[in-house]
């Protein structure tokens, strides 16, 4: 009972810090994005 907890408990945490990791990196490659665009759009004003 109590090693099947824990497998149980390693894979749910396994599976929440992929989605975490994924919408991390998600939201870092929109935000180099974004930021990119910010830098375009300044050097267009400059």
């Amino acid at each position: 009972m109590q090693i099947t907890n824990a497998s149980t408990r390693f894979a749910t945490l396994g599976i929440l810090d992929f989605f975490e990791f994924t919408v991390l990196s998600g939201k870092f490659e929109l935000n180099l994005h974004g930021s990119k665009r910010v830098m375009q759009a300044l050097c267009a004003r400059v």
